[in-house]
């Protein structure tokens, strides 16, 4: 009886590896990046004058998307997030997580309550705004637009390494890589509504108005 049973796991063990290629499962990836702020940063919870920051979070690489504009960005929800000044943790999470096409610059604003940390480089993602795929790599960041801004309009540069994504570690069984399974994260955190004056985002805007093409059409409206 034992070895019937044992073998009858076996034969279901092999069932699953057998399909589990020809099935598409979502994975959760990290995100994460560190640098060093410039001089004129303002001072917020999250900023101070040549100070280092890091940090990290977790996103889906199929996510369910809001505030989507089709050719230029889109939101996301995300978990485990967190954060380092000067090497020590602050207790903030972000009220916005923005994924940006190329023509607005590409790569991420974190948007906190009291200023947007905005990172440009290359676009981080494929398929369209409204059904997108976030794609592991390392991102170079542009460190002559980065920035990170407060709610008064104080910025100053960032000075950013490589913006990273990679596959977050998963309990798959060893016969299946773990990209083909399911991640039990814990829930993600929904996505908020923008809280942050739109003029935040004009240097983004001002990239896509000098781009005939990209014009918005979108599934909800753009701040």
């Amino acid at each position: 009886m034992r070895r019937l049973t044992f073998s009858l796991a076996l034969s279901l063990l092999a069932l699953v590896c057998a399909l589990a290629p020809s099935r598409a499962f979502a994975s959760n990836v990290v995100v994460s990046d560190s640098g060093t702020f410039a001089s004129g940063v303002p001072n917020t919870t999250e900023s101070a004058p040549g100070e280092t920051w890091s940090f990290s979070f977790s996103v889906n690489s199929n996510p369910a998307v809001s505030n989507v504009v089709l050719g230029q960005n889109f939101d996301t929800s995300f978990s485990n997030f967190t954060y380092t000044l000067n090497g020590s943790p602050v207790a903030t999470s972000p009220t916005e997580l923005t994924w940006y096409s190329t023509p607005l610059g590409g790569l991420i604003d974190l948007t906190f309550a009291d200023g947007v940390l905005s990172i440009y480089g290359n676009q981080a993602y494929s398929g369209s705004e409204a059904s997108p795929t976030i794609l592991p790599g390392a991102y170079p960041v542009d460190n002559t637009q980065s920035f990170f801004q407060d709610n008064y309009f104080n910025s100053g540069a960032i000075y950013a390494s490589p913006l990273t994504i990679s596959p977050e570690p998963s309990s798959a069984p060893a016969c299946l890589p773990s990209s083909a399974w399911p991640h039990s994260a814990a829930p993600e955190a929904p996505a908020l509504s923008r809280a942050i004056p739109s003029a935040h985002r004009a240097g983004r805007m001002a990239l896509c108005d000098a781009i005939p093409a990209c014009s918005p059409t979108s599934s909800s409206s753009h701040p």
